[in-house]
């Protein structure tokens, strides 16, 4: 009985973990550790269409430059976003984590 339990979730594991993904950006040379910030941003509709605003890293930056930005889907998000695919069976709804540093 262990076995099958332990297969289940070897298997639940590892398909949470297929989605996540992460893109980077970096602006010019790194300079001091600045403060980062991070949010989350929706997209619904198999990710076609985007439910929130897109992060305006001008306004977030209070016009100055931005540092560096990541965008992620991380396992957190995959797990989130599950949600409706078990309930529904149809990918509706997909959150990402938007993390943002401005220069100073």
């Amino acid at each position: 009985m262990k076995m099958p339990k332990l297969l289940v979730g070897s298997a639940m594991v590892s398909i949470l973990s297929l989605g996540c993904s992460t893109i980077h950006f970096q602006n010019g040379q790194d300079a001091a550790t600045p403060e980062t910030n991070s949010e989350w941003h929706h997209t619904v509709a198999f990710s076609l269409v985007e439910a929130s605003d897109p992060v305006d890293l001008h306004d977030r930056c209070n016009g100055k430059p931005w540092h560096d930005v990541m965008v992620e889907r991380s396992f957190l998000n995959g797990l989130a976003g599950s949600i409706d695919s078990l309930i529904v069976g149809v990918d509706l709804w997909e959150p990402w984590t938007v993390e943002y540093s401005c220069r100073d």
